[in-house]
């Protein structure tokens, strides 16, 4: 379960939760008597942007103003690198620290991408839709979208180099409108249709998330 609230927090991928090292998370503002003020730093090294594997770091915030801290990513990886900690004698800034897996397997070493995805699909519901190594990086960004973080925020966050982001985001755009699934499948489903240019599609996601931020901002008012 912490993988998946890492990896959705963090909006990573299946193969970077199971390449994850136990030196890889760092404390930047420990929480002291505000449990909010807490920022935890996760280096990613597994990216399709990196195929020097030099590495990306990526800090975030408590989100416990928004989520239950069971859900907050940045207090879930905290409390799994203490147990972690604790299972292995190991602390997480010792040099043996970037040999311990992070999310390990049952036995304790190294899991691949398929055991770690086995694992999310039975955390799923019975009725839920298969379980892929994007789904905690597609439900990360939909969520930041819905909750009104601009375009480039989620993209940074999420280390896209791509306009890949912008279909996650305009999906959820879609899906906080009355009948707005609905005219977003149709649209996909046109398949003739030829695709806008990613600069104007960012535009149009951005003017998007500008209305649904002041049409949130009127509801709280009312």
């Amino acid at each position: 379960r912490a993988a998946h609230v890492v990896s959705e927090g963090w909006m990573s991928r299946g193969i970077e939760a199971a390449n994850a090292k136990l030196a890889f998370a760092r404390v930047i503002v420990p929480e002291t008597d505000d449990p909010r003020a807490l920022v935890v730093e996760l280096n990613l090294p597994v990216s399709k942007s990196d195929i020097q594997g030099c590495g990306k770091a990526r800090r975030l915030r408590c989100g416990c103003g928004t989520l239950e801290k069971r859900n907050c990513a940045a207090h879930v990886l905290v409390e799994h690198v203490r147990t972690r900690e604790r299972e292995t004698g190991i602390k997480h800034t010792a040099e043996e620290a970037w040999g311990v897996p992070l999310f390990p397997a049952k036995g304790g070493g190294t899991a691949t991408k398929k055991q770690v995805v086995s694992a999310w699909q039975l955390l799923a519901p019975p009725d839920h839709p298969a379980v892929g190594g994007h789904s905690p990086r597609r439900s990360g960004a939909k969520r930041r979208a819905r909750e009104g973080w601009s375009l480039s925020a989620i993209q940074h966050l999420g280390r896209w180099a791509s306009s890949a982001v912008l279909a996650y985001v305009e999906e959820a755009l879609a899906e906080l409108v009355p009948g707005g699934q609905r005219s977003f499948l149709e649209k996909v489903e046109e398949w003739d249709a030829p695709l806008l240019e990613p600069s104007e599609r960012i535009k149009r996601v951005e003017a998007s998330l500008t209305v649904s931020r002041k049409q949130g901002a009127e509801l709280l008012l009312r």
